[in-house]
C-alpha cells in the first residue's frame, strides 16, 4: 500500500514530484538500505526491463524503478545529479 513507501527526493519525503524530473537527471543512491546493484542482485528475478521509460515511479500495487519491480514495500533515496554534485 502506499503507506509502505518512503521516497526522499534530494533530501524531502516526496514521491509525487519525482515524474517531473527526467531520468538522466536521477540518481538512485540507495533502494532498501541497499546500493542499487546490490538491490538488484537480491531482486534480479523481480527485474523487469520492458517496463515504459516513464515508469520509473508508478505509485500502485508495484513500483518500478528505471524498469526495476520493487514489489509493494520500499525506501528509496533520490538525488538529482546537480544536487549530489553539490552536496558530496
Amino acid at each position: 500500500t502506499a503507506s509502505d513507501i518512503n521516497i526522499r527526493f534530494n533530501g524531502r519525503e516526496a514521491y509525487s514530484m519525482v515524474h517531473v524530473y527526467p531520468p538522466e537527471d536521477i540518481q538512485y543512491v540507495t533502494v532498501n538500505d541497499m546500493e542499487l546493484e546490490e538491490f538488484r542482485q537480491q531482486n534480479e528475478k523481480n527485474i523487469s526491463e520492458s517496463v515504459e521509460f516513464n515508469d520509473r515511479l508508478r505509485i500502485g500495487e508495484y513500483y518500478y524503478v528505471n524498469g526495476v519491480l520493487t514489489g509493494d514495500s520500499l525506501e528509496i533515496l533520490l538525488l538529482t545529479n546537480e544536487y549530489s554534485a553539490d552536496s558530496h
